[in-house]
């Protein structure tokens, strides 16, 4: 019973502090859409957990996804709001965050030294805890955090005046990364964020973008990320209004743009090709969200990409990757997701920003930058497993065997009783780089198979295998002459490997790369003063 009451009282006093604050805001902000949104302003949906609170303190804890001034998902932020504490002569707060992982809760951050808080007593502002995305990718996949529940647990060490000494107690909050509420990375490093207040909203279609792809601009839906909610249908969704430090100066405020993720995605149709056969029953889908997001499947266009030799002759390559990404009218320009240094027989794993239909596309070179091949691999429904082989005979050199096939446990190895798509691509190469050109075989008469053959895969054979989008339609591949080297390529790709952007090497089959990021790390890369290839 006495543990009730006390757990009465700071309620009740928390949601007194709460509407004074709101009232005080109100007080200094006329604007009509801003008196809407207060009237929509609900409690949060999932209370939080808090463990042995002391009754002079109230306080709370906050997940925040935080965007950089392109829009990016930049950070993961942890928001302490103390609406009230007791005077003390020391007080400080210690942030962790944990990520789900196998049903177990893993520690991803810890911030080192304890963040000092005011002595004085009532309501404290405090700084958010930014933990950078590229920290994160350190300790555990970002993949792990898109799809998977973080949880924020923030520890609060203090002593009073009457000689109680080091007291503690912990507050956490637990939350899918998709219910996590977005903010600007700005507004925090400023200082001006205090707090989050939630409003439901059940009409999303306010927030529909009609932009189309483009092939010179990137959005968020083109790199596969969903801002936008692109369906009809009515939903709940969630937004959050920022609340200002600095309400008493008279600065708007007002809701910041949400991350929508659509609930309502459908598994893919069991084809893993992708073909024209089914296109228009998965017009309207294909499109809605970002594939990274979608709980039924999502590993859905993710791979992980092994150069293999069977008698290694050479110890490092440099695989130069690149996507183009799959639109109802055909594909979006080739974009750069990096230059890579793999050794022989060593595996990656790329991830976020893919769709199946979408086309992955290598060029191998050595060291010295000469070409060794080169490869086209549609992504499939689920994580799928890249293996490019080339020959043990370096007289052979120029010709890659491709073979590609969904590894659903994702350990390196093709699934049992699923197809396996397995091709031979070969390319021409004359004392002008920029004439290169590729055709992918349709049978591997005339080559030395044999050179191709490595443990763990298929023996290879005379008959090549490849998805029905390859085969025919305005994108086929086979009985053409492909150019290896083009003028629509981006910027960053007409020099060679090493000349604009460093090589990024492989360390070991654990390296995890976020394709998102690894895009918009390379974009705005222009050769100014080096020489291209054109």
């Amino acid at each position: 019973m006495v543990s009730k009451k006390l757990r009465s009282q700071i309620s009740n006093r928390f949601q007194k502090t709460s509407l004074c604050f709101l009232a005080a805001t109100l007080t200094s902000l006329t604007s009509a859409s801003f008196l809407s949104t207060i009237e929509a302003i609900a409690a949060p949906s999932v209370p939080q957990i808090v463990a042995q609170v002391p009754q002079d303190w109230q306080t709370g804890v906050q997940l925040l996804r935080l965007l950089d001034n392109s829009g990016n998902l930049s950070s993961i932020g942890i928001l302490l709001d103390i609406a009230n504490k007791p005077s003390t002569t020391y007080a400080n707060a210690v942030y962790q965050l944990y990520v789900k992982r196998a049903g177990e809760w893993r520690e991803v951050y810890t911030n080192s030294g304890a963040r000092l808080l005011s002595k004085n007593a009532g309501r404290q502002f405090t700084t958010v805890e930014m933990i950078s995305l590229s920290s994160l990718s350190e300790k555990i996949s970002l993949d792990d955090i898109y799809n998977g529940d973080l949880k924020a647990v923030t520890s609060i060490r203090y002593d009073l005046p009457n000689g109680v000494k080091d007291a503690r107690f912990e507050i956490e909050e637990v939350k899918s990364f998709t219910s996590i509420v977005t903010a600007s990375a700005s507004e925090v490093k400023a200082g001006r964020i205090s707090s989050v207040v939630y409003t439901n909203t059940s009409n999303p279609s306010t927030n529909i973008s009609n932009n189309s792809s483009n092939n010179a601009v990137l959005s968020d839906r083109d790199l596969g990320i969903t801002n936008t909610s692109q369906s009809t249908t009515t939903q709940s969704t969630q937004t959050v209004v920022i609340e200002n430090t600095n309400v008493q100066t008279g600065s708007s405020v007002k809701p910041m743009k949400p991350i929508v993720v659509s609930k309502k995605y459908e598994d893919d149709d069991e084809d893993d090709d992708y073909d024209d056969r089914s296109r228009k029953d998965r017009k309207e889908r294909k499109e809605r969200d970002g594939v990274e997001l979608s709980k039924k499947n999502p590993h859905r266009g993710h791979f992980s990409l092994a150069i293999l030799q069977n008698q290694p002759r050479l110890s490092q390559v440099i695989a130069r990757i690149s996507i183009r990404s799959k639109r109802s009218n055909g594909f979006l320009v080739e974009r750069f997701v990096g230059d890579y240094r793999f050794n022989i027989n060593q595996r990656a794993t790329f991830i976020r920003g893919l769709n199946p239909g979408d086309r992955l596309i290598v060029r191998l070179f050595d060291l010295n930058n000469r070409p060794l091949g080169y490869s086209e691999v549609q992504l499939l429904k689920n994580f799928s497993t890249i293996s490019l082989i080339l020959p043990s005979d370096p007289l052979a050199y120029g010709t890659i065997r491709t073979v590609c096939g969904i590894d659903s446990q994702r350990v390196g190895k093709i699934d049992r009783n699923v197809k396996v798509y397995d091709y031979f691509t070969q390319i021409q190469t004359t004392t002008v780089l920029t004439q290169t050109v590729a055709r992918f075989l349709t049978t591997s008469q005339g080559i030395p198979i044999g050179l191709f053959n490595v443990a763990g895969l298929p023996q290879a054979t005379n008959q090549s295998t490849y998805t029905n989008a390859f085969t025919k339609g305005d994108y086929s591949l086979i009985n053409r002459t492909i150019n290896v080297f083009t003028q629509d390529m981006p910027p960053v790709m007409q020099v060679l490997p090493g000349q604009l952007a460093s090589v990024i090497p492989i360390t070991d089959s654990q390296s995890t790369f976020d394709v998102v990021r690894k895009i918009l790390d390379f974009k705005d890369l222009r050769p100014n003063g080096i020489s291209t290839l054109f």
